[in-house]
């Protein structure tokens, strides 16, 4: 822990004391929000504004049509929800060539990107202000129940479809569970959820961060320090963190490495990550959250079951009509449900997702990425995102779309750019043993 302060401390130092301008080559989309992005790329967009029935009002972004696919018209519809301390911007960040949103506009899809409360996009509130403690009491248990329903709603309502396909990351897929246990209802209106890094079960999970956070000593100094300065916003989106990733962070900067160990540090380490890109990255990320969602994590690895926040035995009383809190009834999550998952995931275990698949009721796919240093983030930021984890994903969507490769035009660039590659890699090895063997 001691270095991973240090490294950021150099980072600090480095940006502030040295005046002069660094001529390193900044790639297209830093400094850049998700519309201006989205702009950079001829991607046409919609912003809609979502109430809870709790009062937050959140931000969700469509993507309509794509300049490599101008159809008009009824489309089916997928809706993508970003993981812990991210935005919209996730499904986007690496550009039109391999960012999962982008290329399912591509392919014809009507695209929705969430934000959960707290987030950049979801900072408001019908009666409560983000300096009000009141604002930061929620965890995943009500991003899933309240933000999670209501975006659907609201996107059903003005698609006018019967139900969506669901692609969540890390705390989407976390959020996602928590709802269509608690509101089976929901099952139906999604005709497939693809997780990706789906996090639930935490027994196995190694990241360093929430297990130094589950000690009850370190827990009670934490938390102590959040109420005693009222800091109840973790690591909101600020200007430095732009200044850093353009200033630290590019290609050719000596520095370079200090920013990707800092990802390493909190999300694990991996040679996939697409270090070109990261003054994009960090252009948006990280983008708030609150001190009880991450407790509600933390909570999670401690007790070994997925269930709702422990508020303490007098208030679960109050609350839950029992001193523990009830374990979410996985057995309601009916919808079919795709997991993607890898080796070299810090938070999600191989064990916990195998052992999560084990009790839900309608696994329709389980695919475990071939990298076996595939990382969390990876599943956004890999180097090779198309080959490892979006290829899979958009054929499976669009089995469960019934769009085959030739009933779009972008369906069949992606699918058809998929076999390419493939070959392409065959052709290679065999020539190869054929010269050498």
């Amino acid at each position: 822990m001691k270095s991973h302060m240090f490294l950021f401390c150099v980072i600090f130092i480095s940006v502030f004391s040295n005046p002069i301008k660094n001529d390193f080559p900044i790639p297209a989309g830093a400094g850049l929000n998700i519309f201006e992005f989205l702009d950079l790329y001829d991607y046409t967009h919609e912003e809609h504004s979502v109430v809870t029935e709790d009062g937050y009002i959140l931000g969700l972004h469509r993507i309509t049509s794509s300049p490599r696919n101008r159809a008009e018209g009824p489309k089916p519809v997928v809706f993508l929800m970003h993981g812990l301390e991210s935005s919209s911007m996730d499904w986007v960040d690496v550009g039109p060539e391999s960012a999962l949103g982008l290329m399912l506009s591509d392919t014809g899809y009507d695209v929705w990107l969430g934000n959960n409360r707290g987030n950049t996009w979801s900072r408001n509130h019908t009666s409560l202000s983000v300096k009000d403690k009141r604002f930061w009491d929620f965890s995943f248990h009500e991003i899933g129940k309240y933000d999670l329903s209501a975006l659907i709603d609201h996107i059903l309502e003005t698609t006018r479809v019967n139900n969506l396909t669901y692609v969540g990351h890390s705390q989407g897929t976390t959020a996602f569970f928590a709802l269509t246990a608690l509101k089976p209802e929901y099952n139906e209106k999604i005709n497939l959820m693809v997780a990706l890094a789906p996090v639930a079960y935490m027994d196995d999970m190694t990241n360093w961060v929430p297990r130094l956070m589950s000690n009850p000593i370190n827990n009670l100094i934490i938390g102590f320090g959040i109420q005693s300065i009222r800091f109840y916003d973790i690591l909101p989106h600020i200007e430095l963190f732009t200044v850093v990733g353009k200033k630290i962070c590019p290609d050719g900067s000596p520095l370079q490495f200090l920013c990707a160990d800092i990802i390493y540090a909190v999300a694990g380490s991996s040679p996939q990550l697409n270090r070109n890109l990261l003054p994009v990255f960090l252009s948006n990320t990280p983008a708030g959250t609150s001190y009880r969602q991450m407790m509600h994590y933390v909570q999670e690895l401690r007790s070994g079951h997925f269930r709702a926040y422990d508020y303490s035995i007098i208030k679960n009383r109050k609350i839950y009509k029992q001193s523990t809190p009830p374990s979410y009834n996985v057995t309601n999550i009916k919808a079919p449900v795709a997991l993607f998952y890898s080796e070299n995931d810090v938070f999600a275990a191989v064990q916990d997702v195998t052992r999560f698949a084990n009790d839900l009721p309608n696994v329709v796919s389980m695919n475990k990425i071939k990298y076996g240093q595939f990382s969390h983030l990876d599943f956004l930021w890999a180097t090779d995102l198309n080959e490892y984890v979006n290829f899979d994903v958009i054929n499976l969507i669009n089995k469960y779309n019934n769009i085959s490769a030739d009933s779009s035009n972008s369906a069949g660039l992606v699918l058809q750019s998929s076999n390419f590659i493939l070959i392409t890699k065959l052709l290679i090895i065999n020539s190869i043993n054929y010269l050498f063997l």
